[in-house]
C-alpha cells in the first residue's frame, strides 16, 4: 500500500485573508487513508460503513477549496459504486443502491 499524500497549499484571494487550498495526490490509497486526509482538511466527521472496502486513486493538480476536495472525494467514490451522505454534519460513506 502506498502512503497518502495530501499537499496543502496556502493562497491568497484578492482582498481577502489566506484561505486554505489542497492538491490531491493518491494513488492506489486505501479508501479509508483518503477519508482521513480529506476529513483533516475540511474539518468534517466521516463515518465509513463497514462494508466500504478497497483503494482510491485521486489526483488533482490544481488547488482546491474544502467543498471542491469532498466534491472530488464524492465523483471519485460514485465511480466506484459508493455515496457520501451528509447529515447533521457528519458525512457517511455507504455502498450505493
Amino acid at each position: 500500500m502506498r502512503a497518502a499524500t495530501l499537499l496543502v497549499a496556502l493562497t491568497l484571494s484578492a482582498g481577502a485573508a489566506a484561505q486554505e487550498r489542497v492538491t490531491l495526490n493518491f494513488s492506489n490509497t486505501e479508501i479509508d487513508a483518503v477519508v482521513r486526509a480529506i476529513a483533516q482538511f475540511t474539518g468534517k466527521v466521516f463515518i465509513v460503513d463497514p462494508r466500504v472496502k478497497g483503494t482510491l486513486t485521486l489526483t488533482i493538480e490544481q488547488p482546491l477549496s474544502p467543498d471542491q476536495a469532498l466534491g472530488a472525494l464524492s465523483a471519485a467514490l460514485r465511480m466506484q459504486g459508493i455515496v457520501l451522505v451528509e447529515s447533521g454534519g457528519v458525512v457517511g460513506l455507504i455502498p450505493g443502491t
